[in-house]
């Protein structure tokens, strides 16, 4: 309900706009005193009855096409080009999501309070920490593609129910590791090798590399081109002077088309098989162990975290960040040796 209340000595109405999803304050321009008082109570009713005949318009207008289940499919729909494991955490979220509102809900019964609500409730489901994370990660993907095609109207979630990120000890490879795991590629075809040089020498998503073609390769500028599924962006980016050799060797042999030849659930495989004959098998490495490696890399060499955000294709710089912040202890401890009395 709007209220009033004095500011200045100048009466204030306090009124919540459902079309903007805050509170507003109007000025009556009145002075306060109980005449002004009583009067700018019935501004303030008049317009409670305004903002509420809004709504109820709105509602009236769009409730025919805004069932949940014809948003979910909008959404699933503009959302088709998206990598296997991001429709996947769409698919999931739904799973999730869908259950807990009516069969045939509309947006509309998506709001302030009910999303809260099932905040609550993700909160107190099994999910680790970092799985209750990306599906609310999720969720808010989807409910800004609802106010912005007008499917429910716009609001606010309170920051202190979400859940928050947790980033433990960085699995990395140890500069050993890694110069055990290029060595013993030389008794490895040009396929797989050429997949550990590009997961080493770029830091790029298995799935970025994995769609990389000989047409997106500028040995003669030392550029590659690729498209991240992940952020639908395309990026540019140096190639190392290590890889220059293994990739023309390899487009020689491709002559067009993707570079590697692989089914993207058989990467993962193929280097785990490769790590357990290195006998690296036991510390839960992985295909995205080698990005890690990268960025790790890139801070201990000084690599500034503007440029090693690009070559990652980091969209947000506040995601390299996360990184540089759980590397700076090690760098940290050496400058604190250069500490004299």
């Amino acid at each position: 309900m709007a209220s009033i209340f004095n500011r200045g000595n100048k009466l204030l109405i306090n009124i919540y706009d459902p079309l903007k999803g805050k509170a507003v304050q109007i000025s009556t321009g009145l002075d306060d005193n109980p005449k002004n008082r009583k009067h700018a109570k019935q501004i303030a009713k008049e317009l409670q009855e305004e903002f509420d005949g809004s709504i109820q318009s709105y509602k009236r207008k769009s409730l025919k096409r805004n069932s949940l289940i014809a948003a979910k499919n909008h959404f699933m729909e503009l959302n088709s080009n998206k990598s296997d494991k991001t429709k996947y955490d769409y698919t999931r979220l739904f799973n999730y999501v869908l259950p807990f509102f009516e069969e045939d809900a509309s947006c509309f019964d998506i709001n302030k309070t009910s999303v809260e609500r099932l905040l609550g409730r993700i909160h107190a489901s099994k999910y680790s920490q970092n799985s209750k994370f990306n599906i609310v990660k999720t969720l808010k993907k989807f409910l800004n593609f609802l106010f912005e095609y007008n499917y429910t109207l716009r609001f606010t979630i309170n920051k202190d129910l979400l859940p928050r990120q947790y980033i433990g000890p960085v699995n990395i490879f140890s500069r050993d590791e890694l110069k055990m795991i290029l060595a013993g590629l030389k008794k490895k075809n040009s396929n797989f090798r050429t997949l550990i040089y590009l997961l080493t020498y770029t830091g790029l998503r298995p799935s970025d590399v994995y769609n990389i073609c000989v047409e997106d390769i500028n040995l003669r500028e030392n550029k590659l081109n690729y498209f991240s599924q992940k952020t639908g962006d395309y990026f540019t980016v140096p190639i190392h002077p290590k890889l220059k050799s293994i990739l023309k060797t390899r487009m020689k042999e491709v002559g067009n088309g993707k570079i590697l030849n692989y089914e993207l659930n058989n990467i993962g495989k193929a280097l785990q098989r490769y790590l357990e004959e290195l006998g690296l098998d036991d510390k839960k490495y992985n295909l995205r162990t080698f990005r890690k490696s990268f960025i790790s890399l890139a801070y201990e060499n000084g690599i500034d975290l503007a440029t090693a955000s690009q070559l990652v294709g980091h969209k947000k710089i506040t995601t390299t960040q996360k990184y540089y912040t759980k590397f700076s202890i090690s760098r940290h401890q050496e400058e604190l040796k250069k500490f004299r009395i």
